[in-house]
């Protein structure tokens, strides 16, 4: 291969590979700290972004505030024979679509007058001291100094069988038009396990009201097979409609495992987003995870030259969490109703949030721990993995 050019030399500052969510919004904060910077989106057309929706909670104003389509201040949580109301005090569950991310990402990058799009699929990265290189379909073969990767290749976890797990989870979601007012539009339904299930997989159904007539309905599944008929039965059987016309249909497929990330793939190639470990495994969000792993790619860059000093880490002790979460999931899926009616019946939603965004001490873990059904949690939880938690926990504690 031919030698790359001189760094002050290369066409683009930055190459951004996969101009999904990580790449676009990326994208614009490269763009909004660094104004002469020249910026390369790699991606064959936006595809993925069409069939999706973005759902996320936190405290204070939102990202990409003026993208959002709709929030909640209070959440529903059902099972056969129970629901559960909660108002989420400070917090706010909030709702992007895919397109509208996209729109608001790509309107800021317009102002940029160093932002060019390749449309073509990446089918290789060469990265080296002196720069990066990226060729795919095409003809595609451009260079850059920094290359931002948002390919997600599970074969390239590093998951040992013994220790980690890895599950995929589905997704199946129509948008809705009721006939007559179905739902209440103050409350998203986060986890409604009335949905048929089996032995080996976890299912339930969340419902995000847009208005008392339209809302997305999404099945989330960790086995395929049966989904529409599930979907359509949980519309019947569940919130009573048998006429109302599909506006729209969204569809995934998220990895969920405890093993780690590699996140630097060369000398000059970074992966991000969900390929850069930022989805969190027992939850299956991501969006504010990658929100802040833009801005400390931003600020290493800035400060150092380099995009990684200060990269977002899943502290050891939540990671063995979620691996413990994982395997109760794998081997004792029937038992994950009681287990969510039970964490958000027994503790304020404040600390379920803050759990999952692993922002709590060892003192609301425990609390969350003694929530739990004990049972399914201490089969995942070995004596020693026991001891290991909680060294994790007082070494986290312990850090400046």
């Amino acid at each position: 291969m031919a030698p790359l050019p001189p760094l002050d030399e290369a066409p683009y500052d930055h190459a951004l590979v996969g101009a999904g969510v990580a790449g676009l919004h990326l994208a614009t904060e490269l763009a909004a700290r660094f104004p002469d910077a020249r910026i390369a989106l790699v991606d064959p057309g936006f595809g993925d972004l069409a069939a999706r929706t973005l759902g996320f909670w936190c405290e204070g104003r939102p990202p990409l505030e003026d993208a959002v389509e709709r929030s909640w201040s209070r959440i529903r949580i059902a099972s056969e024979g129970r629901t559960i109301e909660r108002a989420l005090d400070a917090h706010r569950y909030h709702v992007i679509r895919g397109v509208g991310l996209r729109d608001a990402c790509l309107a800021r990058l317009a102002a940029h007058g160093g932002v060019h799009l390749h449309l073509g699929a990446a089918a290789r990265v060469e990265s080296r001291e002196d720069g990066a290189r990226v060729e795919g379909q095409g003809g595609l073969d451009l260079r850059a100094r920094w290359v931002f990767d948002s390919r997600v290749d599970l074969e390239a976890v590093p998951a040992d069988p013994s220790r980690h797990v890895v599950l995929s989870q589905r997704f199946l979601g129509w948008e809705i038009e009721a006939d007559h007012d179905a739902f209440d539009a103050e409350v998203a339904t986060l986890f409604d396990f009335r949905t048929p299930t089996t032995e080996r997989d976890v299912r339930f159904v969340y419902v995000l009201p847009f208005t008392p007539r339209r809302a997305l309905v999404e099945l989330v599944t960790l086995r395929p097979g049966g989904e529409r008929e599930a979907l359509g039965g949980y519309l019947r059987d569940v919130l009573g409609l048998e006429r109302y016309d599909v506006l729209r249909v969204e569809h995934g497929t998220s990895p969920l495992t405890d093993a780690v990330f590699p996140r630097r793939a060369g000398a000059r190639h970074l992966r991000i987003g969900v390929a850069g470990g930022r989805l969190k495994p027992s939850s299956g969000y991501a969006f504010t995870r990658i929100v802040e792993d833009s801005a400390a790619i931003v600020r290493s860059l800035a400060a150092h030259g380099h995009p990684f000093d200060g990269l977002p880490e899943t502290p050891e002790a939540f990671r063995m969490l979620d691996g413990v979460f994982l395997r109760v999931m794998r081997r004792e899926p029937a038992r994950m109703p009681h287990v969510f009616l039970r964490l958000f019946e027994r503790n304020p939603p404040s600390r379920v949030l803050r759990f999952l965004d692993e922002r709590v001490g060892l003192d609301d873990v425990l609390a969350l721990g003694s929530s739990l059904p004990p049972g399914p949690f201490a089969r995942a939880l070995a004596g020693a993995q026991r001891l290991r938690i909680a060294a994790a926990f007082r070494r986290l504690a312990a850090a400046p």
